[in-house]
């Protein structure tokens, strides 16, 4: 067998059949040679996984947990306007669209809290592989306060958690738009 098999190749791309062959590349003379140097680029390998998963986890969470806040900002617009829509033909004396109106914020309300019982659902998928990461990089600097995804699993009071205000904002939105249907209908008749 020719000692030049691999010349073309760099050693780092000498891996499997020819890795175990021995020294195929000019770079490596002996297999001990190849070995350390796969090695490295083992090590290699794996802080380029680590950061790449890294990378991943937290543009999923950041992306998901992004859209969760132009969600918020979507629905504060959207009820404002559908407020607007509302007071304006109360005022008009058209109750029968006032009512249409306020069904329409009903609809809107509950499908803006499906929207962000989803969006949560995306956001939270990520954490436990963040946390796992948090763990491997607490590991490598020592640095414990590293572990946020753990540190904020629990608010503090659930109160405090935007799981419990949106849904209480969105609900009870959707319980004045359906009080303000109500009251349209009664003045309608």
């Amino acid at each position: 067998m020719d000692s030049n098999v691999g010349a073309a190749l760099p050693c780092e791309r000498n891996r499997g059949t020819l890795a175990r062959l021995g020294p195929v590349c000019g770079s490596c003379t002996t297999r001990a040679e190849m070995g350390e140097r796969m090695a490295d680029d083992e090590a290699t390998d794996d802080t380029e996984a680590f950061e790449q998963s890294l990378d991943h986890a937290w543009d999923w969470f950041s992306l998901h947990a992004g859209q969760r806040m132009q969600l918020i900002n979507f629905f504060i617009v959207a009820a404002a306007f559908i407020t607007g829509g509302y007071a304006s033909t109360i005022a008009a004396r058209q109750y029968s669209v006032s009512a249409a109106v306020a069904v329409g914020g009903v609809v809107v309300c509950l499908a803006f809290d499906r929207l962000d019982i989803r969006t949560r659902e995306l956001v939270h998928i990520a954490e436990p592989a963040l946390a796992k990461l948090e763990q491997r990089l607490i590991d490598r600097t020592g640095i414990r306060e590293l572990n946020f995804v753990t540190l904020v699993d629990r608010p503090a009071k659930v109160a405090s958690s935007y799981g419990f205000v949106l849904r209480t904002v969105t609900r009870t939105a959707a319980s004045l738009f359906g009080a303000g249907f109500i009251y349209a209908i009664v003045r309608a008749w």
